[in-house]
């Protein structure tokens, strides 16, 4: 029973999104942004370093509908990342 709620979350959330945007909240309105966008870390990973600027080439959401961000190949929860618009 707990496996089909998760499954129609998960089918819920992807309706939404595609693997090449995201839509982002603004003060003003919904606005969907396509890939690749610059994105900036706001913590320090083994590849990339805080303040720079990093190409998004594909967006991705994991079994547990965090949404994950395709940067040179490897995979990022996206949380840690500051949107560059």
């Amino acid at each position: 029973m707990v496996y089909s709620v998760v499954m129609s979350e998960f089918e819920e959330v992807i309706r939404y999104v595609s693997d090449f945007s995201i839509l982002v909240i603004t003060p003003y309105k919904l606005t969907r942004v396509y890939c690749p966008f610059r994105v900036s870390p706001i913590q320090d990973f083994a590849l990339l370093e805080v303040k720079k600027v990093y190409m998004v080439i594909r967006v991705v959401i994991d079994r547990d509908t965090h949404t994950v961000f395709i940067i040179n190949g490897l995979a990022y929860n996206a949380k840690h990342f500051l949107l560059m618009l």
